[in-house]
C-alpha cells in the first residue's frame, strides 16, 4: 500500500470557467487530470482506468440530485461519524466520467469538509455498471498553501 499525492492548481479564466489541473502521485506513478467547470465533454487516457471522457461543473449541495452519492456522503443519515453537512453556500465540484473502453459510468461530488475538527478534502463517487452499482469515499489531509 503506498499513500496518495494531490497537487492541485486552481485558475479561473476570463469567461469564469474554473480550470482545475491535478497532478496526482502514487509510489512511483503519476497521473495529470485537468478539470474544466464548464459541463462540456472531454476525452482523457488514465493510467489506471484506462480511456474515458467527462464533464465537469461546480454546484451546491441541494443541487445533487443523486441520491447514491448524497448517501455516500452521509448526510440525512442520522450519526455522521465526526462529519459535519455542508454549509448551503459551499460549491461543490461535481463530476460526470463515462468508460469508452467498457461499460461503467462513475459520479462524483467534492469538497472540503470538518472531520474530527480538521479540514479535510473529501470525494465521494458513485460507480454504476449495468444495474449495479458501488460507492467509496476518499478523504485527504488538506495542506493549503
Amino acid at each position: 500500500m503506498s499513500s496518495v499525492h494531490l497537487d492541485v492548481k486552481v485558475t479561473t479564466g476570463e469567461s469564469g470557467v474554473v480550470t482545475i489541473d491535478i497532478d496526482q502521485r502514487a509510489g512511483p506513478k503519476s497521473t495529470n487530470e485537468k478539470r474544466n467547470t464548464d459541463y462540456q465533454w472531454r476525452d482523457h487516457y488514465d493510467l489506471l482506468f484506462g480511456n474515458v471522457k467527462g464533464r465537469t461543473r461546480l454546484i451546491k449541495w441541494d443541487e445533487v440530485d443523486d441520491e447514491e452519492l448524497r448517501k455516500a456522503w452521509g448526510q440525512g443519515e442520522g450519526d455522521m461519524h465526526g462529519w459535519k453537512k455542508f454549509p448551503e453556500d459551499q460549491e461543490l465540484l461535481h463530476s460526470h466520467v463515462e468508460s469508452t473502453d467498457s461499460d461503467w459510468i462513475a459520479d462524483q461530488v467534492w469538497g472540503f469538509d470538518e472531520i474530527d475538527g480538521e479540514k479535510r478534502h473529501v470525494r465521494i463517487t458513485v460507480i454504476r455498471k449495468g444495474d449495479a452499482h458501488t460507492s467509496g469515499k476518499l478523504v485527504y489531509d488538506f495542506v493549503g498553501s
